[in-house]
């Protein structure tokens, strides 16, 4: 991983100028070479123009901060249990199944500080692999909440005294259960044997 753009110890002060501190190790491992001829090509200067630029060095700075990735990836796993990767789902089911998996995260963004009955806060001991045997103190957050499930039982109770079939109940809401066709619709048809006459290999 690149940390550092400098000149200090490292033998790339020909392509790179000093530049302050970005993540941690120096160039060399990424493996590139600079270029050692007398000049700077053209091509050589519009990479220095790219990777030096200013705003590029800050937007590597906030890739993934931390406090926000975790709970990116808890909703994602939230996903994967209401619509799983290794199942088919229509259209319209894959579209209800997310809206009720983004629920849960929608419900439980906002959660507070855990503290106990002295009014204390509560934090938990984490040994990530990146701390190499260190530990880290993270805070511990009041219950989830599952009120959305009692709000969906008692829609889920209305719906059925207002629609008495499931017939009547799918024409009412056709736009919502609408499904767009597959994208292989709208390909150009072609003939099987046409497309064997077309198809050229790289050995004729």
């Amino acid at each position: 991983m690149v940390t550092w753009w400098s000149r200090d110890g490292c033998q790339l002060e020909t392509m790179f100028p000093t530049y302050t501190k970005v993540t941690g190790t120096c160039f060399r491992s990424a493996s590139i070479v600079p270029y050692r001829g007398t000049g700077l090509r053209k091509a050589h200067k519009e990479l220095l123009l790219v990777i030096g630029s200013k705003r590029l060095l800050s937007d590597i700075r906030m890739l993934s901060p931390a406090e926000k990735t975790s709970m990116l990836e808890a909703q994602h796993k939230v996903a994967c249990q209401f619509a799983p990767k290794f199942v088919s789902f229509s259209y319209a089911a894959m579209k209800q199944r997310l809206h009720l998996a983004a629920l849960h995260p929608v419900s439980n963004a906002h959660r507070k500080h855990a503290e106990t009955k002295n009014g204390e806060k509560r934090y938990r001991i984490s040994y990530p692999k990146y701390k190499a045997g260190h530990h880290i103190l993270k805070p511990v957050k009041e219950a989830c909440n599952y009120d959305y499930v009692i709000e969906l039982m008692a829609e889920l109770l209305q719906l059925k005294e207002q629609f008495k079939s499931t017939r009547i109940a799918k024409q009412t809401y056709s736009s919502i259960l609408f499904s767009p066709p597959p994208l292989a619709s709208s390909a150009k048809k072609i003939l099987k044997n046409e497309a064997v006459q077309l198809h050229r290999s790289r050995f004729n």
